[in-house]
């Protein structure tokens, strides 16, 4: 039987990672049963101190013009268009859907960003 590393990670705020979980939870592929990752069973004032650092960075975004924001935008959807297929695989493994199912669902994310 092979054995791999589960890898796990930490939750990133304010462009930082935390590390400051104990606890993590075991992500699972529906489909077989995996564990494929481990994420952070954050705090209540982990929660609170993410929403807060993401309120602000709301309101800054909020300031751009529109042509900043487009602009913005305009990568996110490049950087989806370059990921497709690793984007899809990801949530295969996490969803258990087929991936021409995955491959629709970025698309939808693509044209939402375009």
């Amino acid at each position: 039987m092979i054995t791999t590393e589960v890898k796990q990670y930490n939750n990133y705020i304010d462009g930082v990672w935390d590390d400051g979980s104990q606890d993590y939870y075991n992500n699972i592929n529906p489909a077989t049963g995996e564990v494929l990752r481990k994420f952070p069973q954050s705090s209540p004032e982990e929660v609170r101190r993410a929403y807060l650092v993401a309120r602000d960075a709301q309101l800054k975004w909020r300031k751009k013009s529109r042509l900043q924001r487009a602009e913005y935008m305009y990568t996110i959807a490049k950087l989806i268009e370059e990921r497709r297929a690793d984007l899809a695989k990801i949530i295969s493994l996490e969803t258990g859907k087929s991936y021409n199912e995955s491959i629709a669902e970025v698309n939808e994310a693509l044209h939402m960003a375009q």
